[in-house]
Parts: structure tokens; sequence; C-alpha cells
């Protein structure tokens, strides 16, 4: 009888008053000023730097000097300005030699946007940034992959008043005129609530949100399962839940949603599941954020993109005309290259060094050099060999240059193309009607380019030219290729580019094929296909900050830089972390992360276990977190190794078509 009572009360809904969720709904006329830019105004007098900064801390933005701007330097004439805050930081900027650094990113995806105190250090290189109103603007390398012409991305900054919590997600559309951008952010004012509601087995705890229907329950239906129905408008994400009994956290597994309406509202309905629960009182610890509603910001400014990012990359060699012998061609080849040590290039064991040739007068790239060598000598390029054992493949080769005599399986000259710092190889086609408009093609670098930790991205142009009749050019899909040569491709929405990328298959990591193909008329003629070559390498970068309970830090490791948290436990907690003090650090771009941490003043002390990714959340930056000891502020080294921003290589190849 006990038991069967016990299964009846496990089945028992009980109803009654309901727990409210959130505030009030928000007044339809405070959304506007929420994110507008904040008014600066000063009358014109002598100003040390330290008063000017004081200037804009008054407007409610958090400003602060560097550690490397001498506070005692001697006052200037400041003129009189009225104007948005961005703009003033740019007066304060140009008048005392100052910049402003980077910020963290707040997103990442589908816009770039930074958030963060603003700090001013001494000016070391032409400023990269632009006040446009609400937002300061600048241009960042775009994604890996991205299509030829579109190289960069529209980055923005907030002004440092806004309280993190509030922006919620961020849209942006723009145009770019010539480096004149303009556009409009539109973000997305967000409200964070909490709830602590206790219930018990069995039972089912009404919830309200602004007047609209919601509920929780702890029922067994074959197992315990957890269930929260929250109304759409209640909480953008997945809501934070966490089950306790007697302060201890209970794990719970998610077990999906669904939707549902009622009382005509449309509901979310998430479910838990629970193993070996013991019947009894529970506590449920329920957070989330609702939208409040979005607020747009036009802007407008002059903000050119940078020209340095993109070059030919190619080695330029030059000869006079005369007799040489293979081995002083060889010489004049290796002593050329963007490395110290040259372009590494050496004969095939065996060829003979002291054969001569007449070579003409030459000027071009280093690969045209090599073209022109192998002509002259009857030679060909043999296929490059590995580097290095990295799983990562690269959609380029990146070997030294072995040439050798002529002999079966190696292609003949007229398959290269010399494109800057690129040399294009096409590879053999069976010659039907049907593989007329395919193309098969292997990109090689100047050897001398090879660095540890190189990384390379190749984009197509998604239009091609035939004669002069523009063609669409596709790519074969990927499961059409032999598994050791099978590529992953991606085409770009809205952008007309293709996005080429091998994976780490051992047998074709250096032997990446590119296969290419567009519906061509029957005439011959000259394929014109464009593209690029994104090359970035990685450097070791070391930055330290202190970090305490009430005051994050930001780390200088990379552009952008990280933000760390110090998180109490309870935090930690709702993060799934665990009852522990945890260091928490956003936009963690750094591979092989190495954290050291100590008291303000004491020694540092390498941090031996390895950091926790926390789950992804769509759009925002890479978060990982480091259990840490101690109490109060502590001292933070991260080093690491970072991506160093590289050159972008033109593509641009023309083939015969018969």
């Amino acid at each position: 009888m006990r038991f069967l009572l016990a299964l009846l009360a496990a089945w028992t809904v009980i109803a009654g008053e309901p727990v409210v969720l959130g505030g009030p709904a928000p007044r339809a006329d405070a959304l506007p000023g929420w994110a507008a830019a904040t008014g600066v105004s000063w009358a014109a007098g002598r100003v040390s730097v330290v008063d000017a900064v004081a200037r804009l801390n008054a407007s409610g933005n958090p400003t602060r000097l560097a550690a490397d701007v001498a506070v005692g330097q001697e006052a200037i004439e400041l003129p009189a300005f009225s104007g948005p805050y961005w703009q003033a930081v740019e007066t304060i900027c140009e008048r005392f030699h100052l910049d402003l650094r980077p910020a963290p990113l707040l997103i990442e995806d589908p816009v770039h946007l930074a958030w963060g105190a603003a700090e001013l250090a001494t000016a070391k290189g032409p400023r990269r940034w632009q006040p446009a109103g609400a937002v300061a603007l600048w241009w960042v390398p775009g994604p890996a992959g991205q299509a030829e012409g579109d190289l960069h991305k529209l980055a923005l900054r907030l002004e440092p008043r806004l309280v993190e919590s509030e922006v919620g997600s961020a849209t942006c559309t723009y145009a770019d005129d010539a480096g004149m951008v303009t556009g409009t952010l539109t973000l997305s004012r967000v409200e964070s609530w909490s709830a602590t509601i206790p219930i018990t087995t069995g039972n089912t705890v009404p919830l309200r949100f602004r007047d609209q229907p919601g509920e929780l329950s702890l029922l067994r239906q074959g197992q315990w399962s957890l269930t929260v129905a929250l109304p759409e408008a209640a909480s953008v994400g997945p809501p934070r839940l966490r089950l306790e009994r007697e302060g201890q956290p209970i794990r719970i597994r998610s077990a999906g949603q669904d939707r549902r309406t009622t009382e005509g509202v449309v509901q979310v309905v998430r479910s838990h599941r629970l193993t070996d629960l013991v019947e009894g009182a529970y506590t449920v610890r329920l957070s989330a954020d609702c939208r409040l509603g979005e607020a747009e910001l036009p802007f407008a400014a002059k903000v050119p993109k940078p020209s340095a990012a993109i070059g030919d990359g190619s080695t330029r060699a030059t000869w006079d005309a005369g007799r040489r012998t293979l081995g002083q061609a060889l010489a004049m080849l290796l002593a050329r290259g963007p490395s110290p040590a040259g372009n590494p290039i050496l004969a095939e064991l065996g060829a003979n060094v002291r054969a001569t040739a007449d070579l003409p007068a030459f000027s071009g790239t280093w690969w045209e050099a090599v073209l022109a060598v192998c002509q002259a000598f009857d030679l060909r390029i043999l296929p490059a060999m590995p580097m290095d054992s990295s799983d990562d493949p690269l959609p380029v080769q990146v070997a030294p240059v072995t040439i050798g005599p002529p002999r079966a399986g190696l292609p003949e000259l007229d398959r290269y193309h010399a494109s800057g710092a690129l040399l294009v190889e096409r590879l053999p086609s069976s010659g039907t009607a049907a593989d007329r408009g395919k193309l098969s093609l292997r990109l090689r670098l100047e050897p001398g380019l090879a660095e540890d930790g190189l990384s390379a991205t190749v984009s197509w142009n998604g239009k091609a030219q035939f004669g002069t009749i523009p063609v669409d050019l596709n790519v074969t899909e990927p499961d059409k290729q032999p598994d050791e040569q099978r590529h992953r491709f991606v085409r770009l929405p809205g952008r007309g580019g293709i996005m080429v990328r091998t994976p780490g298959q051992a047998d074709s990591r250096n032997n990446p094929v590119h296969q290419l193909s567009a519906e061509l008329p029957a005439d011959p003629g000259g394929l014109r296909i464009s593209g690029t070559v994104r090359l970035n390498g990685r450097s070791t970068a070391m930055a330290e900050t202190v970090v305490a309970p009430d005051a994050p830090g930001v780390l200088h490791l990379a552009d952008p830089p990280v933000l760390l948290r110090l998180l109490t436990p309870n935090q930690a907690l709702e993060l799934g972390l665990g009852n522990a003090r945890w260091l928490l650090a956003s936009g963690v771009t750094a591979d092989e992360a190495e954290l050291m941490t100590g008291p303000v003043d004491g020694q540092l002390a390498a941090v031996e276990q390895r950091p926790r990714p926390l789950p992804a959340s769509a759009g925002k930056p890479r978060q990982l977190a480091w259990p840490v000891p101690g109490e109060g502020a502590l001292r933070v080294m991260l080093q690491g190794a970072v991506p160093e921003t590289g050159i972008i290589l033109p593509l641009t190849v023309t083939v015969d078509i018969r």
C-alpha cells in the first residue's frame, strides 16, 4: 500500500500561485537612447593628458591611459569641442599622439563587435579606426576562404558605457563606396532574470512571465524528468537551469526541446533527464535573458581598407644574357627569396651541374626564372616532397624545388603557369569532349615562404572569363573525387566565391588538387580564372594583467585581446564547471595556451590543469576556463602561439582550351 501511495504521488500535479519571472515590460521610449552616441563637450583651454581623459570619463564612458603614456607630459592647448564620444576620443588621440587599444570581442559572428573600457596608449603607427556616431569602425581580415574582392570585414566597437549583459545579438548592413562606409548596426537589448523555485518530486509549478503562462515540472514517466516550459519571449536561447537538493547540485542531461501553444501563447518546452533521483524536496535555480527590443545605430565614416595586406608576394629575379653552367644558374635562383636562406632549389642527384646553356636576359618573378632555367637546360620540375608531418594539410604545396632531366611521369613545362609567388600546374585530363571545361590544378608556393605554423586558404572567384565571354566557375562535388584526393568545398553565399580547403588525409597532404569546371562555348580560347591565396603565420606571444572578482582584466595577447573574469562558485556552477573558483577567458585564439597565476605582488606559478572549453554559444567568442586557487585579485600571465596576419596573394591563370 505504501508503494502504491508513493507511485500515485509521483504522478500528482499540484497547482498553486504562479511564480512570477522577470520584470515588467519595458517602455517603448526606453530603447532609442539606450545605445545612442553620448555627447561630450568642453571649452577651449590648456589641459594635461590626465585632465583630457577625465573629460571623456565624465561622459559615463570608462576611459583610461595605458602604462606607456607619460602622465607628466606638458599640457597642451585643446580647442573647444562638442560632439559624440568617439569623435572626442579621436580629438584627444590626435592632440596627444595617442591611439585606442583594441577591445575584446563581444560578438564575432555575424558581425565583428567589440566592447570594453577605452584604453589610450602611445601611438606607434597610423590609426586604423575611425569615429562613426555611436560606434568606432575599422577593417579586419575577412574569414578564411573569403571571396576575391571582399578580403576584409567591417568591425565595430560600442561605447564602453554600455552594460555587456544587456547586449544580446547584433546584425549589420553596410555599403562601402571607395572607403566611404555607410550602414546600420542593429542591436538587440536583453535583460537577465532569475528565480529560485522550490519543487517536490511529482509536482508541477505554474510560472508567469509578463502575464504569459509557463510551468516547471519534476515528474516520473519511466524515468525522472525535469521539464521547463517558457513563453518564447522569456528567453533568448536556452535558459540556465540548475537543480539542487540541500544545496548540492544534481546532474541533469538535456533531452531535447519542443514547442506547444498554451492559452494562445507559444511556449518552448525543454526536457532534462535525471538518473537515481531520490523523492523529496528540491530547489530549481532558473535564469535566462529575455529580449527587450532593438536599437538601430546608423553610421557613416571614411574608413580606407588596409592596402598592405594585399601584395604580389613574389621574389624578383634579374640577370644579363650569357652562357652559364647549371650550377651557376641554380646559385642565382637560390640567392633570391623572401627568407635569409633564399628559395631552396637544387638539381636532382646525378644531374650534370657543369652542363652549360645560353640564358637570355631575364627580369621577372622567381617561378618564371625557374621555368626559364628549365627551358634553357631541358629540365623538369620534380613533384614536391613533404616538409613536415603535420596532420593539417595546406591547400598549396610548400617544399624545396628539385629539377632534373625529363622522364616519364614528369609534367612538361607547358603545363605550368607562373602567377606571382605561385606556380600553377594543370594536371592532364582525359581529352574527351565531356572533360573539355574541367580543370585539375595544383598550386605551389615559393619555398622561401615556408615557416613554422604557416596556414593557407585558397579562394576561387566564382566568375571566369573565356575570351570576352563571362562564365560561371564551379567545383566537382567532393564525393566524386578519389578518397586520397578528397576536398571540402564551401560556396560563399552571396559573394560568388568558392573556398577550397583540404582535410587531413595523410596520403594527400602534400598533393592537394583543386577541381574546377565551367560550361564553355565550342570554339577554342583562353579560360582566365582568378582567386587569392591567403597566408598566415603564427608567433609566440605573452601578456600579463591583473583580474579581480569585481574587475575583469584584458590581455593584449593578440588582436582582438582576451577578456578575463574571475567566477564565483555560484557563477561556475551555472556554467557547469563545479563549485570552485575559476578563471574564464573569452576570445582565446592562441594555440597551446599556457597560464600562470599568482598574487598581485607575488611569484607566478604555472596552472597544471588543462583548460576546459565551454560549450560554443552562437556568435560568441571561444571561451576557456581554468581552476585557480586563492582569493581576491589575481595576477595572470598567458602565453601561446597566436595567428599573425600575413599576405594575400592574387592568383590569375589563363588556360588554353582546345
